[in-house]
């Protein structure tokens, strides 16, 4: 026979320490951007409490994405879906802490941007 106990791990000062560090770095973030996001959410997961992440949504606005990347020193990478769909995702570490900041854009925002640039 054997006895599975499912207890909870004890990662309550691990995970604290986590989410302080990254709103005291996402408010830094916040704070220095020219770029203001549509969210940011702060993540210390119970499974990995000593890495935390901090999430940067810009709404259709890969551009945004781009600039904030300028910004941190973030590296940036484009996927392009089958359905015309784009996601721009800029990723970092500092302190510790992961960012992620993205976008995506539907078929239409793509082809509006495609022409803007050849308009330019």
């Amino acid at each position: 026979m054997t006895i599975n106990f499912t207890r909870k791990p004890d990662t309550g000062s691990v995970q604290r320490t986590s989410y302080m560090a990254a709103f005291s770095l996402a408010e830094t973030l916040l704070s220095e951007t020219t770029a203001v996001p549509t969210s940011v959410n702060v993540e210390a997961a119970h499974f990995a409490p000593a890495a935390p992440l901090i999430k940067v949504y810009f709404h259709h606005d890969s551009a945004a994405v781009r600039e904030f990347a300028a910004q941190f020193s973030l590296v940036v990478k484009v996927e392009e879906f089958p359905e015309g769909q784009q996601y721009t995702e800029a990723n970092s570490e500092r302190h510790g802490v992961k960012i992620q900041a993205w976008a995506l854009l539907n078929a239409e925002q793509v082809a509006a941007a495609t022409d803007a640039q050849a308009a330019a």
